[in-house]
Formats: structure tokens, sequence, C-alpha cells
């Protein structure tokens, strides 16, 4: 064999195992961004769920009558007038209370959608662990516009 035919030689198998070498180092970087990849859309997905949580908790179910109410009063004196008027309509037996069920059973008949409904937990934590509530456990015009107001307050934040 001729030194031309030696230097052919080598020169081919360099070549070789670096074309090689390429493909392993090609196949090991994509494994690991494939890998990378996996993990980043895990967290992301992980992070998603959690920030999901916390926006459920401060979800009030009362979302689409406050969504409404945002949207047609004009000012202060009008959202007070509004919620008057809310009260009133929920007061169905026009005591000037309202009870647990009253209050569950009138906002589920609002023409609001999507449909509310309002469970006697829901209205424990509206009512602040039945704080805003008399002793009877009744809410008045006073104390529904305050929790209202309130949730008006958290659903525009």
């Amino acid at each position: 064999m001729t030194l031309l035919s030696r230097c052919i030689q080598f020169f081919l198998g360099i070549r070789v195992v670096n074309w090689i070498i390429l493909q392993v180092s090609v196949a090991v970087l994509l494994d690991n961004f494939i890998n990378a990849s996996h993990r980043i859309n895990e967290e992301s997905r992980k992070s998603k769920q959690t920030g999901m949580q916390v926006r459920n908790e401060d979800r009030s179910p009362l979302n689409p009558l406050l969504s409404l109410l945002s949207r047609c009063y004009t000012g202060e004196e009008d959202l007070s007038k509004r919620i008057r008027s809310l009260f009133k309509t929920l007061d169905a037996d026009q005591t000037g209370v309202l009870s647990c069920q009253n209050f569950c059973e009138g906002i589920r008949k609002l023409r609001v959608r999507p449909r509310i409904y309002i469970s006697d937990s829901d209205f424990v934590h509206l009512t602040h662990d039945g704080i805003l509530c008399n002793d009877q456990g009744l809410i008045g015009p006073k104390e529904f516009e305050i929790m209202m107001r309130e949730q008006m307050l958290h659903y525009t934040e």
C-alpha cells in the first residue's frame, strides 16, 4: 500500500468517526432538549393548576351577577339603588330581611347567565360566618349592601 492510499484511508476513517460522533452528539442534545421541554411543560401545568386553585378560591358564586352590576351602574348612588332593588327582589315574602333560604332561592331565580346556585356554605361565607346576619341568621338591607359592595370590590380587583 502506498503512502497516498494510507493517507486517504486515515482521513476517511477520521471522517467516519467524526460523522458517528456528530450523530451521537445530536441525538444526546435532542434527548436533553425533549426532557427539558417535558419538565418545563409539567412545571407550567402545575403552576397553572395552583393558580387556578387560588383563583377559584377567590371566585364568588355571585360573579355573573357582579359582572352585570359592574357594567350597569353609573355611580355610587346608582349602585346603592340597584343593590336595594335587588334586595327587594330577593325578599319575596317582603319581611325586610333575607334568610339563607330566601337568598339562595331568589338568586337562583334571577335571569342571569350563567345561572347562579348559592349553597348554605356560600351564604355563610358571603356573610362572614354570619357576622352580617342578625341573631336569627337573617340579613337586612344595610348588611346586604355591605356584602354586595364587598363582593363588587373583590370582583373588580
